[in-house]
């Protein structure tokens, strides 16, 4: 019989997809959120001026978030897909482990 090299019979495990467009999900997310901070510069926080409303400190921080407000809302919406898109895979590992339901 003919010699077969070991990875020719290899398998590599099957991902879910839902998991994988999940974590894809996650990582864009996560991704979208650190360029809010790459584009523009935020002011630094200062306690003192917030406390005693100033109000040019206040008009720079209003700013700032009125102009990250497209990408906040974009990556908080793609991390909330993410989540919905995570909940089937855990239920069937849930479900598997309890050995459809008999165990608990």
């Amino acid at each position: 019989s003919a010699h077969v090299p070991p990875t020719a019979t290899m398998r590599i495990p099957a991902m879910d997809p839902v998991a994988t467009a999940s974590g894809l999900f996650f990582f864009l997310s996560n991704i979208l959120r650190i360029s809010m901070f790459a584009g523009t510069e935020k002011p630094s926080w200062n306690m003192d001026k917030w406390e005693s409303l100033d109000s040019e400190y206040l008009a720079d921080m209003w700013a700032y978030r009125r102009s990250v407000r497209g990408l906040q809302t974009v990556a908080g919406l793609v991390n909330a897909i993410a989540w919905f898109l995570l909940i089937p895979p855990v239920l069937t590992i849930c479900w598997v482990q309890s050995q459809g339901g008999k165990r608990m």
